[in-house]
């Protein structure tokens, strides 16, 4: 369930199916929640993972022009992936994913919310399959990942050990930018 009525149970849908990525519809389905083509008719906006024609874009100001259409309708958003970039393709390059698009709606003072990391609720259903399996301490998990606001924030809230990765994802991109220093000291909590 969503955190907000949902009259007629229905969303639009912010993109299209991503190429190389799982469709929406395997989210919804089974659920009461039906997708909409008129967004006059549409209870929220579901955010797709972003790309134009198939492409991953590598600026989100791209979907400014969108997200400016849209904020006039005054509908919440719901943002499956609080990651801002992602790394694709070879050699990987830090791409636009769905935590730009809700932070550009947010700056634009539209409401989002967000499903995933950092949020404890990813971190408790990972803990009950943990659990499922023999893990029932906390003290025995690792979150290992590239992203300080999403992978270290969330293990860090959610009291588990996390391991930063540097050499790959994108932290190397921003160490390489901004050099270590001010790389590290970019909050994770």
């Amino acid at each position: 369930t969503l955190p907000f009525e949902t009259p007629r149970n229905s969303f639009w849908l912010f993109g299209s199916d991503h190429p190389k990525f799982s469709s929406h519809h395997l989210i919804f389905d089974k659920t009461s929640y039906q997708e909409t083509d008129d967004i006059d008719q549409a209870d929220f906006i579901y955010l797709s993972i972003p790309h134009i024609l198939g492409e991953d874009q590598l600026n989100p100001e791209v979907f400014r022009p969108n997200l400016e259409r849209l904020i006039r309708k005054n509908l919440p958003m719901v943002c499956p992936n609080p990651d801002r970039f992602a790394h694709e393709g070879n050699p990987p390059l830090p791409v636009v994913r769905q935590g730009s698009i809700g932070k550009m709606y947010e700056e634009m003072r539209g409401k989002v919310f967000y499903i995933g990391k950092p949020y404890e609720t990813v971190f408790s259903i990972a803990f009950s399959h943990f659990q499922n399996h023999g893990l029932s301490n906390r003290k025995d998990i690792l979150m290992v990942g590239d992203t300080p606001e999403t992978d270290i924030r969330g293990a860090n809230l959610f009291g588990i050990s996390s391991a930063l990765v540097i050499e790959t994802g994108i932290m190397k991109d921003r160490i390489g930018r901004s050099g270590k220093e001010e790389a590290y000291a970019l909050p994770t909590d």
